[in-house]
């Protein structure tokens, strides 16, 4: 836990937090991304994001087999927005429509293909591989966009003043944080710091500026298009209530 300018931060899993949001336990939280257009009740924050721009490397779909051969994809259900993408990508781009199950067990296995996130996409993979697709630089070669994974949302429309001014604050800092970040996880053996400190400061980017913004619309835009989310919604901001319409 961490107090910003009188704002308390509360570390949690951003699939955890849209429940925690939706009760009332937190005033404004880092969602996945999706959660926006599937609840009709949120606004955005301005605020840091995570977000890449080609190679994110923490999402990835570790094939065993040619791309156009997959019938079966292992996934981690809670991940709702790397899910998304991933499915999206499999109409769109390469034109196969696999079976996504639950990534436990026995469906490891028998996949075709496992769509790991975080730390498990960051290793190696302990099977043969015929094909490794970074989803991150895959969006980015097709849209020539930025892909935003989360985000700051809250209920309300009129965000307090205190938690913009923490936003900021948080913004400002996040460069030597993730040195800092990079140094204390490599302690603990599994990555280096030079792996960690590219992933932390080259692969996500932090900052949400107009490009951002075309690549959550377009984003939107699809998941609207193959039914993963209601209609389309404009981008509205909780502290100004500005619009941005969905990229066609």
């Amino acid at each position: 836990m961490v107090r910003r300018s009188g704002v308390r931060f509360i570390e949690r899993a951003p699939a955890r937090l849209v429940g925690e949001l939706s009760r009332g336990r937190v005033d404004a939280a880092l969602l996945p991304s999706l959660a926006y257009a599937r609840d009709e009740k949120l606004f955005l924050v301005r605020g840091p994001c995570i977000a890449s721009r080609g190679p994110v490397g923490s999402v990835r779909l570790f094939c065993r087999k040619p791309l156009v051969r997959v019938r079966r994809i292992a996934v981690d259900p809670d991940s709702v927005t790397s899910v998304g993408l991933l499915e999206i990508l499999c109409a769109r781009v390469w034109g196969i429509r696999p079976r996504l199950v639950p990534g436990r067990g026995e469906a490891l296995g028998q996949a075709d293909a496992v769509l790991w996130i975080g730390d498990a996409a960051l290793r190696e993979p302990s099977f043969l591989c015929v094909r490794i697709v970074d989803l991150g630089e895959a969006w980015t070669a097709w849209t020539g966009l930025p892909f935003v994974y989360a985000l700051w949302m809250m209920r309300t429309p009129e965000p307090p003043p205190a938690l913009l001014s923490a936003l900021k604050g948080l913004a400002r800092g996040l460069s030597s944080r993730a040195e800092s970040a990079a140094r204390r996880e490599a302690r603990r053996g599994e990555f280096t710091e030079k792996h960690l400190r590219r992933y932390l400061t080259r692969r996500i980017r932090y900052r949400f500026g107009p490009a951002q913004a075309r690549g959550l619309a377009r984003f939107y835009a699809e998941a609207h298009r193959l039914g993963l989310a209601g209609r389309t919604r404009p981008l509205v901001f909780a502290d100004s209530g500005r619009e941005i319409r969905a990229a066609r």
